[in-house]
């Protein structure tokens, strides 16, 4: 996979840092956000749906308990 250069201001490099410590490596920093936001955007798209499809609502209590776990962190 081709690496980037990202360039980053003094606050978001020490923030970026911070995290770097807390999880061990730049990269499970990313994916932990990217599943985040991925989360996220699950979550808005089944609170949009009709709550009328067992299925829909079964994958938006699902969504819903994994964030609310992932913020109780």
């Amino acid at each position: 996979m081709p690496r980037r250069t990202v360039y980053l201001s003094d606050p978001d490099d020490r923030f970026l840092q911070e995290l770097k410590e807390k999880h061990g490596s730049i990269s499970k920093v990313i994916h932990i956000s990217l599943n985040k936001l991925r989360a996220e955007q699950l979550k808005k798209y089944y609170l949009q749906k009709s709550e009328s499809y067992p299925e829909l609502r079964k994958a938006q209590a699902k969504v819903i308990r994994k964030q609310e776990r992932e913020e109780q962190l």
